[in-house]
């Protein structure tokens, strides 16, 4: 199918100008795995993928997402005998989350990895409410499986803004690292200025026991580093592989908040697709989470043991210390509520066995 040149152009454009840079991320061509479907007479569908994620080729340590890409853009071509070949742009170098989501939607994106916020729709934030989550096997039984309740939720709703959402992952859960002093209870961050991404569920929670500030992903190392902020919210895997520890000291496990990615195909990108394509796309996308979820719990297994191997303090939550960050992030579900609909986060807490009021 004819490529979006345009969209594509700038990407290149973006990705020559930081290999000039000495850069080292940038959009890559997959290897044939030795099928011809064009000379074969079949269509060929060539597409873009972007992320945030780096190439695993370039960062294969603590990079469970990454691997996660990689693995996907690998099974389509290979189960598709050639028929998909997804050329996939690294590291953020055609926008972050909001930005790639909104090309999906307006057609200069073929397929988008990430994790939507609720500044693009309120309905994103179902999966990103604050101690929602228990565990692993919680988030696969409400979100990341194909019948789950939540997944089939924001499916519905990707429909109607014009993206077609055809899996999701297990994802990771995140914890609270700064470089001023040990943090155990929501009141011990009451003198820190933390880092927040930008979405105002996050927003919000951080708000309410710190000085929140919402900072780009790529400016938090040298923002820790030159303490104009003093530490944020991030998965154990991410601390590691961005080197966080020679910028922060402190890190407790908090797992506030689970955060995990989609695939998403624009709609008219997806239409396209046979239907036979479209059946090994999705099992191709759930097969490659599967994959996911193994590497990043290897690495998370491993990550605590890494920080403070190099020079971090891990604090490990006792239940009633965990309890009280429980009880805050309660306390800000009316607000919640109020941004995703009654209704909607009434269905939310029930499937989840929460009482919230």
């Amino acid at each position: 199918m004819k490529r979006r040149i345009l969209a594509l152009a700038l990407a290149a454009m973006m990705v020559m100008s930081l290999v000039a840079c000495g850069g080292t991320q940038s959009g890559s061509e997959d290897s044939s795995n030795g099928n011809d479907s064009e000379a074969a007479g079949q269509e060929v569908y060539e597409l873009s993928l972007a992320s945030m994620y780096s190439d695993p080729d370039n960062t294969p340590d603590f990079n469970g997402f990454g691997w996660g890409i990689k693995k996907f853009i690998e099974l389509v071509e290979q189960e598709s005998e050639g028929r998909i070949k997804i050329t996939p742009y690294w590291a953020g170098v055609m926008g972050g989350d909001l930005e790639l989501f909104n090309q999906l939607v307006d057609g200069e994106l073929d397929v988008y990895y990430g994790s939507p916020t609720a500044n693009i729709d309120p309905i994103f934030t179902a999966k990103s409410i604050p101690y929602l989550f228990k565990d692993y096997d919680q988030v696969k039984e409400l979100y990341a499986s194909p019948d789950a309740p939540l997944f089939t939720l924001l499916a519905d709703r990707c429909r109607e803004l014009g993206c077609e959402m055809i899996a999701a992952g297990t994802g990771t859960f995140r914890d609270l690292m700064n470089n001023k002093h040990e943090v155990k209870v929501p009141a011990d961050c009451k003198d820190l200025t933390l880092r927040s991404y930008e979405d105002y569920i996050v927003n919000a929670f951080w708000s309410g026991i710190s000085n929140a500030t919402v900072l780009p992903y790529s400016e938090c190392y040298t923002a820790f580093q030159t303490k104009t902020c003093d530490g944020g919210e991030f998965a154990n895997t991410i601390m590691v592989q961005q080197k966080y520890y020679e910028v922060c000291k402190y890190v407790t496990d908090i797992h506030w908040q689970w955060v995990g990615h989609t695939i998403m195909f624009n709609d008219d990108v997806w239409a396209s697709l046979p239907e036979d394509l479209q059946e090994i796309v999705k099992q191709c996308a759930w097969d490659a989470f599967a994959y996911e979820y193994e590497v990043e719990m290897e690495d998370e297994a491993k990550a605590y043991d890494t920080l403070e191997e190099n020079g971090m303090e891990v604090y490990h939550l006792t239940d009633e210390e965990r309890q009280e960050w429980v009880d805050y992030a309660r306390s800000t579900y009316p607000f919640i509520a109020e941004q995703l609909g009654e209704d909607t986060f009434a269905m939310i807490m029930e499937a989840a066995g929460i009482d919230w009021q």
